[in-house]
This record gives C-alpha cells, structure tokens and sequence, in this order.
C-alpha cells in the first residue's frame, strides 16, 4: 500500500518548469500559424471530430459490458 500512496503522491506533485515549457510551445505554434506553416482547424469541426470518436468508443464499450 505504500508504494501505491508513493506512485499517487508523485502524479500530485507540480513542476513549475512545465508553465514556461508550455508557454515557449504556445509562442511557437502561434508564430508557425502567423508564418503560414501551419492553418486553424475550425472549433466545430474539432468538437465533430472527436464526438464522432467518443460514441465510437461508448458504443463499443456498451457491447462489452
């Protein structure tokens, strides 16, 4: 038991470092989308995207129960 406290311990704990490193992430894609190298995908088609994917799966899951 305690080396399963020790395991949910360590996915609580919060590095600090990962704010700037997402940060640095978010100024790069920007500055590829402001260049051209990369194009936004539409919000709506994103959520339909993935909403399509999740009652794929809670479809399956049903089938396995």
């Amino acid at each position: 038991m305690a080396l399963v406290d020790q395991i949910l311990d360590t996915l609580n704990e919060y590095d600090n470092s990962l704010d700037g490193q997402w940060a640095l992430e978010a100024e790069a894609r920007l500055a590829a989308y402001r260049r051209g190298e990369v194009q936004a995908i539409p919000l709506n088609e994103v959520i339909a995207k993935y909403q399509v994917k999740r009652s794929a799966v809670v479809c399956a899951n049903s089938h396995t129960a």
